[in-house]
């Protein structure tokens, strides 16, 4: 990536958003290029979609904030390279949790 935005650079120009693969968010750019005001935006991993349940594009990534939405309005914090849930209470409570998930207890 760095020969990349290097060519850019010598251009004069901005990048103003780093449009990445899942496999590039260790990367020591990425500060870097936050740190210049890019947008970071990565694609969640894609996962078989069951047919009445919500898929992963119904949540909301915030990398920047470090936070994920979900579509009952849930917030959890999110870390790269860690796994993040919602909390079983709360999903429980939500009237609409058999379309995030066919477990029947918990998140």
């Amino acid at each position: 990536m760095e020969p990349l935005l290097i060519a850019v650079e010598l251009q004069h120009r901005q990048v103003t958003a780093l449009h990445i693969d899942r496999g590039y968010l260790g990367d020591d750019l990425i500060p870097t290029g936050e740190a210049a005001g890019a947008a970071i935006v990565c694609r969640p991993w894609p996962v078989p979609h069951r047919a009445g349940q919500f898929s992963k594009r119904d949540f909301h990534l915030d990398l920047t904030a470090g936070q994920a939405t979900c579509p009952a309005g849930q917030v959890i914090p999110i870390a790269p390279g860690q796994t993040a849930s919602f909390p079983a209470a709360a999903c429980e409570a939500y009237a609409l949790r058999s379309q995030c998930t066919s477990r029947k207890t918990g998140g």
